[in-house]
């Protein structure tokens, strides 16, 4: 499962992005004990990364 994720959150997204994505603001929120707005920033910034990425390329739905 760990060789999957490689390299998911690098460049552009793929089918594993998600998923790891929500797996961080888990790990973050209930391992780490940090708080809700830890869990939103870590959205908010994932979400302007894909946004911005290469200009407008991944704004709105996007496919893998």
């Amino acid at each position: 499962m760990a060789s999957e994720f490689h390299g998911c959150l690098d460049g552009k997204p793929n089918q594993f992005t998600p998923e790891a994505i929500a797996m961080y603001i888990s790990w973050k929120c209930y391992e780490e004990g940090r708080k809700l707005s830890t869990g939103e920033s870590v959205h908010a910034a994932f979400k302007y990364h894909y946004t911005h990425l290469e200009g407008d390329k991944y704004r709105g739905d996007w496919r893998y």
